[in-house]
Parts: C-alpha cells; structure tokens; sequence
C-alpha cells in the first residue's frame, strides 16, 4: 500500500488510517497513520479529526498566503519577477556576494524600438514580443540568476558568482539569442533586437541603486551607438 511515495510501503503495520484535510470545500492534504497491534480506538479518533480539522485551516492559510505573495511578486504578462521582487532580491544578493567576497553582474536591457513594433503590429504582438523575450532570458539562465520584469520592455537580469569577463559572455549570448528568437506576426514572422547594459559588484558600485545607475548608464550608451548591442559600464567611463 502507498503512503507517501511509491518506494514507501506499509509492510508491518496493520492499520492503516488516513483523514483528509479540507480547507474551504477542498481536499489540501491528508493526514496518514500507521499502527501495529489493536486498532484506533474512537476516542482517539475524535481527537484526530478535531486536529486535522484545525490543520487544515492553517494549510488552507498558508496556501492562500503563498499564492498572494506570489501574485505580489510576478508581473501578470510574462510570469517572471516583478520590481518589487527585484529590490529585495538585489538587496540579498549584493549581501550574499559581500559576505563571501565574490563579484556580482547586473544587466539592464531594453527591447530595441518596441514603441515602433508596437504602432506596425498592435499591442497583442507586442504583448507576445514581451513573453517570448521573458522565455528566451529564461532558458538562457542558471538557476541561481534572477530574472525580472522592470517595466514596460526592460528587463533586468542579476548573475550572482560570476567574473566580469563571465558576465560578458553571458550578456553577449543573450543578446544573439534574443536577435534569433522569432515572432509569429500575421502572415510573416518578424523579430525583436535587444540593448545590454552590464555593471558589475562590486567593481562600478556597492549598492543596488548604484548599481542599477551603473547599468543604465551603460543601456543608454549602447543606444547612443545605434543599439542591437551589449555595453559595459567600463565603456562608459572610459569615454567620458
């Protein structure tokens, strides 16, 4: 008989008990007890059912809390992280990388003239522009990347433990695989471009603001030079 997984059996109990755990109408769990010798008596019983009752109530809680932190965190469009989340995880993050004394790269990127593919292809494309570039960033990431939404056609990508020269490779493959990344339009298939601006922690800056700063001002020189490329924030400062 199958508890809990399929490798996990009952081989010497004989009884066996299990009580659903119903919050709002729903079955969210179930409580499962195993016993040798006699069988459950009812007073025991009766406690049972008044403690899965009560927990119950606290799992139906916590599963409507997850999904409203969740709600809180992700932008509705395109299902990755929203601004919020990002403040806060760029706080843990540039933490994390001080106290091991380990580098840290932020891109900033911007979708190439999406004003302009909005007004030739409406906002339902443009709207699918957005997820299709959300799913090309995310299969090009690691696990311990944070991807966010930053507004409108930006998006910025955190790249914990890496090396400036890492961060590079990363932002330039990013790049050429968002530039191949295609776009179903109505009788064609067209596709989208993309700026970068890399900084890097704690090289440039030491805070989130500034390193956020750092990586725009990088994103807005690489639209100075025609966009549809990457752009350091070194670049920057070695030419102004």
């Amino acid at each position: 008989m199958p508890i809990l997984d399929p490798k996990e059996r009952a081989t010497t109990a004989t009884n066996f008990l299990a009580i659903p755990l119903r919050a709002q109408q729903r079955v969210c769990g179930a409580l499962l007890l195993t016993r040798s010798g006699e069988p459950f008596p009812a007073r025991e019983l009766r406690l049972l059912r008044i403690y899965c009752n009560q927990a119950a109530v606290a799992l139906g809680n916590a599963i409507v809390y997850e999904r409203v932190e969740n709600l809180a965190a992700t932008d509705a469009l395109t299902g990755l992280f929203n601004r919020r989340y990002l403040d806060g995880a760029l706080e843990r993050e540039l933490a994390r990388a001080g106290r091991s004394e380990s580098s840290l790269a932020l891109l900033l990127l911007d979708i190439d003239h999406f004003k302009s593919f909005n007004d030739n292809y409406g906002h339902a494309l443009g709207d699918r522009g957005l997820k299709k570039v959300a799913t090309t960033l995310s299969d090009r990431l690691r696990q311990t990347d944070v991807l966010a939404r930053f507004g409108g056609e930006e998006f910025v990508v955190v790249l914990p433990q890496v090396t400036a020269a890492a961060a590079l490779d990363s932002a330039e493959h990013i790049h050429a695989s968002v530039g191949q990344t295609k776009i179903h339009a109505v009788g064609e298939r067209t596709h989208v471009t993309v700026s970068i601006g890399l900084a890097m922690f704690p090289d440039q800056s030491d805070t989130p603001e500034s390193l956020l700063d750092a990586a725009d001002q990088a994103l807005y020189h690489a639209k100075k030079l025609d966009r549809n490329r990457v752009c350091r924030f070194v670049q920057v400062e070695a030419e102004t």
